[in-house]
């Protein structure tokens, strides 16, 4: 059976869909780049990374979308207030970008949604989708509950967050592993995309703020890897479609290209 078929995930055109931007660090793995641009607004097929992900989100009958700032924030409020005039768009300042990994960030956009207690979908910016990929992600409905989309697997080449699920795609173990660890080979990896069902809303917001009094040097997974219990989700696989993120210079160059042969009509 194939990976996700156990998962009725279209969305209801009427379902407003809650979206918390996460653009508030300074890409510091990415130096080379990032000294004058925000990581965000590296082009992408000559055009800002973000620009791709707002784009597909206006196209969809999303709700509020919280884009959270911080290292930058006047050039990505800059490029935002430039190219769209949307009323749902909300940019929020993190102040303490500089002493958090990213869940103070996530705090802050999903406690400045109108409605979080309704679920929220939270994106990464440094993220390249291709367009057929974001309409699948954007038509999802996860039915209430959570959902953490992967592609590809973990690997020397591939480390981070990555997750192991049982047959009925239920996550039973997730991990944020940097340092390549054998253990996890061929886990999903994790794309940098998790939909917060209403069911686990508020669960979600009372964890990471308890997570949060102990340090904000923390990515906003880490209060799911230990609470699988109280935040029970599964995973789903974008299978084949190209979706990637970048981290340093190659990766971003390679996934650069790959992606102006893509929607230049060539396989990447």
């Amino acid at each position: 059976m194939p990976v996700n078929a156990r998962l009725n995930l279209t969305r209801m055109q009427s379902s407003k869909l809650n979206v918390v931007l996460l653009a508030a660090g300074r890409g510091s793995r990415i130096a080379e780049l990032t000294t004058h641009t925000h990581k965000s607004l590296l082009p992408i097929a000559g055009r800002p990374c973000i620009g791709h992900i707002m784009d597909a989100l206006l196209e969809n009958p999303v709700g509020d979308i919280a884009l959270v700032t911080g290292y930058m924030d006047y050039k990505i409020r800059n490029f935002v207030g430039s190219h769209y005039d949307d009323e749902r768009i909300k940019v929020v300042h993190n102040p303490d970008f500089d002493r958090d990994t990213n869940i103070r960030s996530v705090d802050i956009g999903v406690e400045s949604l109108s409605h979080p207690e309704e679920g929220y979908v939270i994106i990464e910016t440094d993220i390249v989708v291709e367009p057929e990929g974001w309409r699948v992600i954007l038509s999802i409905d996860p039915d209430g509950h959570s959902l953490w989309l992967t592609r590809g697997s973990y690997s020397r080449d591939l480390t981070g967050g990555a997750l192991r699920v049982d047959d009925e795609q239920n996550v039973a173990e997730m991990v944020y592993a940097p340092a390549y660890d054998l253990a996890y080979e061929g886990w999903q990896k994790l794309l940098g995309v998790v939909f917060v069902g209403k069911g686990q809303a508020s669960t979600d917001r009372a964890l990471r703020k308890e997570a949060i009094r102990e340090t904000m040097r923390q990515y906003y997974m880490t209060p799911w890897c230990s609470n699988l219990a109280k935040l029970p989700c599964k995973g789903y696989s974008l299978g084949s479609r190209f979706a990637h993120s970048f981290n340093n210079l190659d990766s971003y160059r390679s996934i650069n290209a790959q992606y102006e042969a893509l929607i230049g009509g060539a396989a990447p």
